[in-house]
């Protein structure tokens, strides 16, 4: 708290922080690449085209069958990550790298956990409160991981999973922590937050790769669970630039 006993909400590091987004715009590369994917206007991109767009379609469905009108627990599930997404990108624009990569791999888990449950056959009519009472019934181990994956009815998760939740997985992993650790250890300082363009651009490939799987997981959802039939250009404009793999995974 400061003198007025009020909370102090900024980070002792905040010049650095606003340093390294400074960078960030100077750096054409990566201006262009955040900028012509909409990633700094998610509420325009995210909510208002690809959200706003999935809604309208959903207006064409014939609820009458179903137990419940927008029944879709992906749906959902995509549009209460608004505001995760939004941090992922502040974290990724401030030097919280791996902060943000672990973020990301939980989103893409949560989705196709959500995608399942709305793909099962005998789920497909049934009201949201009837799907949480089956997810509630599904094993631990089948809500995590691999299984997540596997389960999930989606005809590309092996690719999903073996090439996007497996490399971030080892940002959840403690070896990552320890070798911070080291890496701090000879002259015991902190790891203070730098601009690092590959570091930066593996975060944007990650989150690039996820919003665009998570878009075809709802695009695929429309067509196989409720059959509206629409192309990916009706419902994203995160691929206007695509950013080269990382090496290093």
């Amino acid at each position: 708290m400061n003198e007025n006993n009020e909370f102090k909400y900024s980070p002792c590091n905040i010049k650095m922080l606003m340093n390294i987004a400074s960078s960030i715009t100077a750096d054409k590369d990566l201006h262009e690449y955040i900028s012509q994917n909409q990633f700094d206007s998610l509420e325009i991109s995210w909510l208002g085209i690809f959200l706003k767009s999935v809604r309208s379609h959903f207006k064409s469905v014939d609820w009458s069958k179903y137990n419940e009108r927008m029944n879709s627990l992906l749906y959902c599930c995509l549009e209460n990550q608004t505001m995760q997404l939004m941090w992922i990108v502040f974290s990724i624009c401030h030097g919280q790298y791996e902060m943000a990569l672990r973020e990301l791999r939980s989103l893409i888990e949560n989705a196709f956990l959500f995608y399942r449950i709305d793909q099962l056959p005998e789920m497909l009519y049934s009201s949201g409160t009837e799907k949480f009472t089956y997810i509630n019934s599904v094993s631990e181990r089948d809500k995590f991981g691999k299984p997540v994956f596997e389960k999930s009815m989606y005809s590309n998760w092996k690719q999903v999973y073996e090439h996007i939740y497996k490399p971030l997985c080892s940002f959840v992993h403690t070896s990552e922590t320890i070798l911070s650790v080291q890496d701090a250890y000879d002259e015991y300082y902190w790891n203070a937050p730098v601009f690092d363009k590959d570091k930066i651009k593996k975060c944007l490939y990650f989150f690039q790769k996820i919003v665009l799987t998570e878009t075809d997981l709802m695009k695929t959802q429309l067509k196989e669970v409720y059959g509206i039939d629409i192309s990916t250009n009706e419902i994203t404009v995160f691929d206007t630039l695509i950013i080269p793999a990382p090496t290093d995974y």
